[in-house]
């Protein structure tokens, strides 16, 4: 066994210690919103509505196969972090061995492999239990990048058919991961073109590669998708949505890093590389075009389905887009390096520095998402508890068996409702807010099988005039057999 373990390639070792850095605080078993509704359908159901609501018939599979075991739900957690850190592994080594042919130092070379596939937003994906799915979409992303490069290297046309397979599985896996190969193919498409028609043929390629799984996924929707996410398609409205929502990412990056860190850092490599396409003195104009280009590119691609009316700004969906910093690393060192003879030799030591910096602020991020994800749960399972006992107690005292919960909220209704912990977007959502986890989290927590109550338009109003910020039991009203609960 140990003559193997020395047998194996070191990056591979170095990958895996460092995606376990970063990713393995995540092993406890914890809940998303959707994952008690997840359970309360059964995997053979979830897997069904991943399917034709969702349109993901990958994960929809991967739902289908763990409902037929029997196993317990909680054990599917497990098997899909398991799946998400071997696939997220095999990403970040996959793109790692493409572009250390042109970055010589195997270390910088994992290095910008990982900021640029494991980016900052990669981090929802993990909040979700469907995370093992989430990462065999972005390691086929970076299988479609290797068949593209291998294209390039040997005019192979085969390799073309395969980039454009492998990519239709990865949209057909999760459509907000497509826009990842056009992204992390921008700098390896400069190298490997001679001249500007050479550049033109290689990007409309990667264009190509781009629409036919966009539009072969927009055809299965309509045929046999037929519950899936309705489009609104108003194209300036959505583009003002998603000019918004760029800004918005850039400069607060949904707390996920300090506010305006991301956008400076990516400013700074920015200008790094314009100034390195000047100081180098050859192909100026083609390689700030290609600078400019590959902005565009990661900025405007990510945002396909704000623009299609179907989605919404939030990590998951934009999570291509924060693969900008690591991917004006990757162009610079392959393609505008300055040489460390001249005087400005001491910008590559400089970037190295912003990269180790914008790392170590990453991984803090990480963890204190983790560890709050952690205390949120915890929380809403007192708060489960808390509730479960009040019935208990209103059954004993009244003689009546409570069967249906309805719900409402306070005047100014907060989310995540807990003091100190993050509160962006969906990272970290408390089950009482969204109405398909609610019931859910109650039912899941005591073992009950409470029914949804109706709302009257009394209790409406009385729950709306107060305004709490910590459990309260006037939150809870009986009436009969219905608990009628404020949520605060």
């Amino acid at each position: 066994m140990i003559d193997k373990i020395k047998s194996l390639d070191k990056s591979l070792i170095k990958i895996t210690i460092l995606v376990a850095f970063f990713h393995a605080v995540g092993y406890q078993l914890s809940f998303a919103i959707d994952t008690f509704y997840t359970f309360w359908m059964g995997f053979e159901e979830a897997g069904r509505d991943m399917l034709y609501r969702n349109g993901r018939p990958v994960i929809a599979v991967i739902y289908r196969l763990f409902g037929l075991t029997g196993w317990p739900n909680e054990w599917f957690y497990y098997i899909s972090f398991g799946m998400a850190m071997i696939f997220l592994i095999a990403a970040v080594y996959l793109y790692h061995r493409i572009i250390n042919k042109y970055i010589a130092n195997e270390n910088l070379s994992i290095l910008l492999s990982f900021v640029a596939i494991s980016n900052i937003f990669i981090i929802e994906y993990f909040m979700f239990i469907e995370k093992g799915g989430f990462m065999v979409g972005v390691f086929l992303n970076v299988l479609t990048v290797y068949f593209v490069e291998q294209y390039m290297e040997s005019a192979n046309k085969k390799y073309i058919a395969f980039a454009i397979i492998v990519a239709i599985f990865g949209i057909l896996t999760y459509q907000g991961i497509m826009a990842l190969s056009f992204i992390l193919l921008m700098p390896l498409i400069y190298k490997h073109s001679q001249t500007v028609k050479e550049y033109l043929k290689y990007f409309l390629i990667n264009v190509v590669i781009y629409w036919i799984p966009v539009l072969i996924d927009l055809i299965l929707f309509k045929i046999w998708f037929s519950d899936a996410r309705t489009t609104d398609v108003d194209v300036i409205a959505n583009g003002i949505r998603a000019f918004n929502t760029i800004v918005e990412s850039y400069w607060q990056t949904y707390h996920v890093m300090p506010a305006y860190f991301y956008v400076v850092v990516m400013a700074l490599i920015l200008v790094i590389n314009i100034i390195a396409v000047a100081h180098n003195k050859k192909n100026i104009v083609s390689g700030i075009g290609n600078v400019l280009i590959t902005f565009m590119a990661t900025t405007w691609i990510p945002t396909a389905s704000i623009f299609a009316g179907s989605g919404w700004g939030c990590p998951r969906i934009l999570y291509p887009m924060a693969s900008g910093v690591g991917i004006f690393l990757i162009n610079y060192y392959i393609n505008d390096k300055i040489s460390s003879e001249t005087k400005l030799g001491i910008v590559n030591k400089v970037l190295v520095g912003i990269l180790l910096c914008f790392l170590f602020v990453q991984y803090i991020s990480f963890t204190n998402i983790y560890c709050d994800k952690y205390r949120l749960n915890f929380a809403d399972e007192i708060r489960c508890l808390e509730i479960g006992q009040a019935i208990q107690e209103y059954e004993i005292e009244s003689g009546n068996k409570v069967e249906e919960i309805a719900f409402y909220f306070d005047q100014d209704m907060q989310s995540p409702f807990y003091p100190g912990v993050f509160d962006d977007g969906d990272l970290v959502m408390t089950a009482f807010f969204p109405w398909d986890s609610q019931l859910n989290i109650i039912n899941y927590y005591l073992g009950t099988d409470y029914k949804r109550g109706f709302a009257t338009e009394a209790y409406t109003e009385y729950f709306a005039s107060f305004d709490w910020n910590t459990f309260s039991e006037k939150q809870m009203v009986f009436e009969g057999n219905t608990l009628h609960y404020c949520v605060y």
